[in-house]
C-alpha cells in the first residue's frame, strides 16, 4: 500500500502568501517541483541503485533555495542498501522539511535545520534475504551472530553457502556457520528454523527456535542455547546516533516473504563549536642588570676587629683587679 505524506503547518516561517501564491499561477511552483523532483531521484538512484520514484511538493522557489520543502515521497524498487538488498522500500515524510545545504559561518553543518519524521515500509522475499546474508556488511550488523568467548575475546560468525525458505510465518535457514575469516571445511552444517518476532519496536527476536545439524547430539538443549545466544536478532537501539533513530511499528511474515514498517526520526546536527582565537603572547620585559654593592669587611679584616674587641676586654678587666 502507499504510504500519503503529512503537510502539517511548518514550524519554520516560509515565504509570504501573495509571493507563493504568484509563482503558482504563474507556473514557477510547477517547474520548481518538477526539477526538484528529478535531482532528488537521481540522487537516491545513485545511492541505492533500482527504480527510483520521488515526489517532491515546495511551497516556492524562493523557499526552495533556502531548504524548505512541503513534502517529500520516495519509492524504490529492488534496491541495495549496506549490501543488504531489498523487494521496495517506500518513505514519505510526515512534516515539512527544513535542511541547510552547506556548511555556514556560523558553524551550521549541512543536513536538517528542523526535526523530520519519516514513514518507511520495506519487503524482501527470500531469494533477496540468502543473497543478503553473503554480505559481510549485513552479518556484522546482527548482533546475534557475534560471541564474547571468555579469554578469547569477542568472535563474529558468518554464514556460508547461505539457503533461505519461508514457510507460513517462519523461516528456515541452511548454511554452514564458520567464524569470521574461516574456510568452509572448517564451519559446522546447520539449519535452524525459527519464527520472526517484534518485541517493542526496537528488538527482532527469533521465538520457537528449532537447530539441526549433524554434529549436534542433543538438539532441544543446543535450541535452547541459540536462541538465547541469537537474541536479540536485530536491535535497531544499538543504531542510534545523535541525528536519527529508527523504531519499528509492525513486521510480518507470509506469502514467502518479509514485510515491516517503521519511523525514522531525522533531527538537525549539532553546531561546529567555533575555534577561539589565541591570544598574542606579550613580549617579555627587559632584563635590567644591577652592580652588586662592594663588600666593606673581607673575612680578614673581621678576624682582626674580633681579636682588637676581646684585648680591649681583657684590659678593662684587669684595671678593674687594680
Amino acid at each position: 500500500p502507499e504510504i500519503k505524506t503529512a503537510t502539517p503547518k511548518p514550524t519554520f516561517k516560509i515565504g509570504s502568501k501573495f509571493s507563493r501564491t504568484l509563482q503558482t499561477v504563474t507556473g514557477i511552483n510547477f517547474v520548481t517541483e518538477v526539477v526538484a523532483s528529478q535531482v532528488a531521484k537521481a540522487a537516491v538512484r545513485k545511492k541505492t541503485g533500482g527504480k527510483v520514484k520521488v515526489k517532491v511538493k515546495t511551497y516556492s522557489l524562493t523557499d526552495l533555495i533556502a531548504g524548505k520543502v512541503k513534502s517529500v515521497s520516495v519509492q524504490v524498487d529492488d534496491p541495495e542498501m549496506k549490501g543488504m538488498k531489498l523487494g521496495q522500500v517506500k518513505m514519505a515524510s510526515q512534516n515539512p522539511i527544513w535542511v541547510n545545504y552547506r556548511n555556514k559561518k556560523n558553524g551550521e553543518r549541512p543536513g536538517f535545520k528542523a526535526p523530520t519524521m519519516m514513514l518507511i515500509s520495506a519487503n524482501i522475499n527470500q531469494e533477496q534475504l540468502a543473497q543478503s546474508l553473503k554480505s559481510p556488511r549485513l552479518t556484522a550488523s546482527l548482533s546475534g551472530l557475534k560471541l564474547d568467548l571468555p579469554g578469547l575475546g569477542g568472535e563474529q560468525l558468518e554464514p556460508l553457502n547461505p539457503k533461505v525458505q519461508i514457510a507460513g510465518d517462519k523461516i528456515t535457514l541452511e548454511a554452514v556457520l564458520v567464524t569470521k575469516g574461516g574456510t568452509i571445511e572448517s564451519g559446522v552444517p546447520i539449519k535452524i528454523t525459527a519464527r520472526p518476532e517484534l518485541v517493542g519496536d526496537s528488538k527482532i527476536v527469533l521465538q520457537d527456535l528449532q537447530v539441526e545439524g549433524p554434529d549436534i547430539v542433543e538438539p532441544e538443549k543446543f535450541a535452547r542455547f541459540a536462541q538465547e545466544l541469537l537474541n536479540p536478532l536485530i536491535d535497531f537501539s544499538r543504531l542510534d546516533r545523535r541525528d536519527h533513530a529508527f523504531r519499528m511499528a509492525g513486521l510480518n511474515v507470509s506469502g514467502g516473504g518479509i514485510a515491516g514498517d517503521g519511523k525514522l526520526l531525522l533531527v538537525p546536527k549539532a553546531p561546529i563549536a567555533p575555534i577561539a582565537p589565541i591570544a598574542p603572547i606579550a613580549p617579555a620585559a627587559p632584563v635590567t642588570l644591577v652592580e652588586a654593592a662592594p663588600v666593606t669587611n673581607s673575612g680578614d679584616g673581621q678576624i682582626a676587629q674580633t681579636d682588637k674587641q676581646t684585648s680591649d676586654k681583657q684590659t678593662s678587666s684587669e684595671q678593674g683587679d687594680k
